[in-house]
């Protein structure tokens, strides 16, 4: 490590690998609103207690502006202690407006450019994001400073993995730890992180039943650790949208995002390759077949990918195996009428909606069939309600029609024009 001046106050400056910890208080500008001429008494304690952890460790103050602190380190094991002596000393200060002063941290190690006294590079501003995601009394660091680490030299501060998160302008999504310490809150909401990238079709009208399938589909690929999940059933049981819904729900779960492949215009394994290609930005180059081009650009990221109407294209099912060996975080949502039969694939079999069991309002009422279908009169006719006379004619519908949600939106679509009697006289 050399040094190399000047940071605040004529201070040197490491140089090499360095660990960068930015701070900020949280909802500073409502606490100068509060608190007006008192903001700046509480702002100078705030700035004393971190200096002298600053300083116990080894830290150099590279800038300050308003509540923030940029200090650099020699050493990530450093920047760690000084951010957990910050925050104790910030609970532990007895605050003259009655309650802590809420402090962000971030840490990253990395490589930086030492310029005129000027840190530059990429690692600067990926030290700033992960402050960004922060919340007030957290401290987030990259895996980077975690590797530098090593193992910790004090056992009482551990780190809680948070997964991957996208961060704003940085076009990779960084793996972020929480340093916990018994002494310091551990919990907190989510990250303020972006959300990941997702082309998955929002369906209008949302979905009407099929909770328990939802919920089967988020366990098995969230909790059960499957990668490979099949939602089979003949058409219109409503496979498509029951996929989507549980693939925007696990977008928190898969950091590089929630992508949807349309197969319906593939029928062999070159054209299921193409179609994935093109949805991940991915192309063959050269004599390198697509699928090893694929794999080389998902091999590292956590994907879902939702393969829809694969029953179109199942020679295309070893080129699912064959990503899902070679990209250990990738996982796939398929909709099919069969399975794909591939190692380690789990089906769910989709029924079509649950009938009423009579044709009295209180069993319409309790049917998934007609739920669909009356939410659906409702979009084609507001003001449709269901009622004592018309329930026997919604449950003949449901009943005629199947259960299958195709049918029912179709059928619901045309009390526009006809009650449910005149639907089921054209029905029959």
């Amino acid at each position: 490590m050399n040094e190399s001046s000047s940071g605040v106050a004529g201070q040197s400056l490491p140089e090499g690998t360095v660990t960068f910890l930015f701070t900020d208080i949280q909802g500073s500008t409502k606490l100068l609103r509060r608190l007006g001429d008192s903001y700046g008494a509480v702002l100078g304690a705030h700035r004393t207690l971190l200096r002298a952890a600053f300083a116990r460790n080894a830290g150099r103050e590279v800038d300050t502006q308003g509540d923030a602190f940029f200090v650099a380190f020699s050493d990530a094991w450093g920047a760690v202690n000084a951010a957990v002596e910050s925050q104790l000393a910030l609970l532990e200060h007895p605050w003259a407006h009655g309650e802590p002063v809420l402090v962000r941290m971030g840490i990253h190690t990395g490589d930086p450019l030492l310029i005129e006294g000027h840190y530059v590079g990429i690692d600067v501003h990926r030290a700033a994001r992960i402050c960004s995601s922060a919340h007030g009394g957290q401290i987030v660091l990259s895996e980077a400073s975690l590797q530098a680490i090593g193992k910790p030299p004090v056992v009482a501060i551990r780190f809680a993995d948070l997964g991957r998160h996208r961060l704003k302008d940085l076009e990779q999504p960084e793996h972020l730890y929480q340093v916990i310490e018994d002494g310091i809150p551990s919990e907190f909401p989510a990250l303020r992180s972006l959300k990941p990238p997702t082309n998955v079709p929002r369906h209008v009208g949302g979905l009407v039943g099929r909770s328990q399938e939802k919920q089967d589909l988020e366990r098995m690929l969230r909790v059960d650790g499957a990668r490979a999940v099949t939602v089979t059933g003949p058409g219109g049981t409503g496979k498509t949208r029951l996929a989507a819904a549980a693939a925007l729900d696990l977008l928190d779960h898969f950091s590089d995002g929630v992508y949807f492949v349309d197969l319906s215009a593939a029928n062999d394994a070159a054209l299921v390759s193409s179609a994935i290609g093109q949805v991940v930005g991915v192309q063959g180059e050269g004599e390198e077949p697509l699928v090893d081009a694929i794999v080389n650009a998902l091999h590292d990221r956590r994907m879902l990918l939702l393969l829809d109407n694969f029953e179109q294209a199942l020679d295309g099912a070893v080129v699912v195996s064959d990503l899902l060996h070679r990209a250990p975080h990738l996982s796939v949502l398929v909709t099919s009428r069969i399975v794909l039969s591939i190692e380690g694939e789990r089906e769910l079999s989709l029924a079509p909606l649950v009938l009423p069991h009579d044709r009295s309002r209180s069993a319409v009422e309790e049917s998934e069939a007609a739920e669909l279908f009356i939410e659906r009169a409702r979009q084609a006719r507001p003001g449709f309600v269901l009622t004592d006379e018309n329930a026997g004619a919604v449950a003949d519908a449901c009943i005629l029609l199947d259960g299958l949600p195709l049918a029912l939106e179709l059928a619901a679509a045309r009390i526009k024009l006809f009650s449910p009697a005149a639907l089921v006289h054209r029905l029959n």
